[in-house]
């Protein structure tokens, strides 16, 4: 019983505090939509709003003083699914235009002064099944950006010293959304990939040099997507996701490698990511409170020292993954190759019931709503796992 209420313990406070390479900064200004972030040398930028189309507030990010100020609103309220991209130490936002379907604008941002500046924006043919979910990255001051849809021209190369898009060599994978963009030296990165009705865990590296798309290791995180990405040196950081109460990962271009790293202090989506110098920082968004199944708005932002990390050896501590959570009738358990035996617990120690899962599933809906420690035993190890029941 003691040890069971240790692990008990060890897991709210794990879910909720940082390790050492993590520490939590000071909140963002309010709880809102978090539509795109970047960083310049001269600081960070967030776009937010608290309705899916309209008023879109801008806010920036002093690293060193730790304060967040409110600037000038963007000057587009009809700007629609947002994503944005460095070049040459300035930001460039793009968005959909929300009354004109296949449109994109692009919107250069100068901190110092506070102004927007309209440049010339793209057009596409169609945006497949969905709507336009666009994902970017930067390479040697040239914006890439893929807008979602099947046809040829959704991959686009923006020079921003002639103000034009060329298009470029076709982007091989599923195509309809949901990717996360980051870049490493020369080469960028597209994390996952969606068909309309799944998400798959893809990397997709592209090199400009030879217009090239080449597949990379599969992104651990799944069968979610995660939150936020930011590259720092070189590797490429990625996680969050409210299922994951903040996973993180780390990818090595070199080793063509994704470790397990230390976790930030709380999961969420529809967060803000971006780097300063050698630092990384993610934040705001929403997140499911662990206690109650409900979706909250956060205004938590976190830091990342990587010179601090330890990194989680991926084979003997590959995370189980629960879903649903909340859930009502089953739970179904990611992570696991066989079937693994476990045992429930309430959060005084006591054991609710106990079997062994079936198609790596197991019932739960005679259980009274509340929250449960669950124990997984299998041969290799035992983990411990909180979830909620409706």
């Amino acid at each position: 019983m003691r040890q069971l209420l240790f692990y008990v313990f060890m897991i709210v406070f794990t879910s909720t505090h940082a390790q050492d390479a993590w520490q939590q900064v000071n909140d963002f200004p309010e709880e809102t939509r978090i539509k795109t972030s970047f960083a310049t040398p001269s600081g960070a930028v967030v776009l937010a709003s608290v309705v899916p189309v309209g008023v879109i507030n801008v806010f920036t990010y002093d690293a060193i003083s730790d304060s967040w100020e409110q600037k000038a609103d963007f000057p587009y309220t009809l700007g629609f699914r947002f994503t944005s991209f460095i070049l040459n130490d300035e930001g460039y936002v793009i968005c959909k235009d929300a009354v004109s379907d296949f449109n994109i604008f692009i919107w250069k941002y100068n901190l110092a002064a506070d102004t927007w500046e309209p440049k010339t924006g793209t057009s596409y043919s169609d945006f497949g099944f969905g709507d336009f979910y666009g994902a970017s990255f930067s390479i040697n001051n040239l914006g890439y950006l893929l807008a979602s849809g099947g046809s040829s021209e959704h991959f686009k190369e923006y020079n921003p010293i002639s103000n034009t898009w060329t298009v470029k060599a076709s982007y091989p994978g599923h195509s309809e959304g949901r990717q996360l963009g980051f870049s490493i030296g020369n080469r960028g990165y597209f994390a996952y990939n969606y068909d309309d009705f799944s998400v798959f865990p893809e990397l997709w590296e592209y090199t400009p040099a030879t217009d090239n798309w080449a597949r990379k290791a599969d992104v651990p995180l799944y069968p979610f997507t995660a939150g936020a990405v930011f590259s720092i040196g070189e590797y490429g950081y990625l996680g969050m996701e409210w299922n994951y109460q903040g996973s993180f990962y780390r990818y090595s271009p070199a080793q063509d490698l994704w470790e397990l790293i230390e976790n930030c202090g709380y999961g969420g989506y529809r967060t803000f990511s971006f780097s300063i110098g050698d630092f990384g920082y993610v934040g705001a968004g929403s997140f499911q409170d662990p206690s109650t199944g409900i979706n909250v708005i956060s205004r938590e932002v976190w830091k990342l020292d990587p010179d601090l990390l330890s990194v989680i050896d991926n084979d003997r501590n590959m995370e189980i993954i629960l879903y649903p959570i909340p859930s009502e009738e089953t739970i179904s358990l990611y992570g696991i190759d066989t079937e693994v035996g476990y045992k429930i617990f309430n959060l005084s120690g006591g054991l609710i019931s106990e079997g062994k899962t079936v198609n790596k599933s197991l019932v739960v809906s005679s259980l009274a709503s509340g929250v449960y420690i669950l124990k997984i035993s299998s041969e290799e190890k035992i983990e411990y796992k909180k979830f909620v029941k409706n």
